[in-house]
């Protein structure tokens, strides 16, 4: 049998010829089965000593833990509204963890090198967690940056919850992150702050929000600009035959102009919105702005 699908079992297992091996497996009732592990799978063990404790040491090169870093380069947090991202009065969070890759790069199968499988609890904290394909993700280590993701949340009561980017993690390289509920019909940059959302019960949501992003381009044009003000926003450093195109934070496009000259003006409501210009070199870039 697979070791795995015992329930509450034990796996005894050595070591030998450079390699492991199942040596024997306890069921709950406490009878022998055997049965093997298959690659992919895991199983939980514990290993018994006669010491008051045991430490390990694990060699590794200095330049390689001079600092901790996550294993990916963006992530979000839960935390209940009254102990927003669990700091000032020590209120419990969860994270999930992800990277954007250039769409070449995006996969759309479980790495079990780099991503993570969602363990739900049951102890009361809220959860957090990708949904793709049926599965929970706690960690995905190639999505499309150009693409979306669903994110899920368990919820332990009905009341006010935050979503946002936890304050150590470094999200310099994305130009936006936009968060989308469903039942509210809001966006929401993450990088602009926290978003706040209410809940009438209990219980898990996987189809209520999903998360969209853009990360920064190595070539991008550091030299285009978006100044605002009075209800009109101004594209600076674009050329002759850029394409620029205004959307706001939730998809929508509200103008297109070709710029004839180094600055394309739009007259826009009030609200944030997104200047992408599209270059005749090929190269795309990204400015978010306010407009007041």
């Amino acid at each position: 049998m697979n070791y795995e699908d015992m329930e509450y079992g034990r796996v005894v297992y050595g070591y030998a010829n450079d390699g492991y091996y199942t040596a024997m497996g306890l069921s709950s009732d406490g009878t022998r089965v055997q049965g093997n592990i298959p690659a992919g799978s895991a199983v939980f063990t514990q290993t018994a000593t006669l010491k008051e404790k045991e430490t390990f040491d694990v060699g590794m090169r200095a330049e390689e833990v001079q600092e901790p870093v996550r294993s990916t380069d963006l992530a979000l947090y839960i935390a209940p509204e009254a102990g927003k991202r669990g700091v000032e009065t020590g209120g419990i969070h969860d994270e999930l963890q992800l990277m954007a890759v250039p769409s070449e790069e995006a996969s759309m199968e479980f790495d079990l090198a780099h991503d993570g499988v969602k363990w739900m609890n049951d102890n009361g904290e809220p959860e957090i967690f990708a949904v793709r394909d049926g599965g929970r993700y706690s960690l995905l280590s190639a999505i499309d940056r150009e693409g979306t993701i669903g994110v899920g949340v368990s919820l332990p009561e009905a009341g006010m919850y935050s979503i946002g980017i936890p304050e150590d993690c470094e999200a310099g390289d994305y130009e936006y992150v936009i968060l989308k509920d469903a039942v509210t019909g809001k966006a929401a940059d993450l990088k602009e702050g926290a978003y706040s959302f209410r809940t009438a019960e209990a219980g898990v949501a996987e189809g209520r929000f999903t998360l969209s992003f853009k990360r920064m381009d190595a070539d991008q044009r550091h030299d285009i600009y978006v100044k605002s003000g009075m209800g009109k926003a101004t594209v600076f450093g674009v050329a002759d035959g850029d394409a620029v195109t205004v959307v706001t934070v939730d998809g929508k496009i509200v103008a297109t102009e070709e710029a004839t000259g180094n600055e394309v003006a739009f007259v826009l409501a009030r609200g944030a919105y997104l200047f992408k210009v599209a270059g005749a070199d090929g190269r795309t870039t990204v400015v978010k702005a306010m407009v007041r």
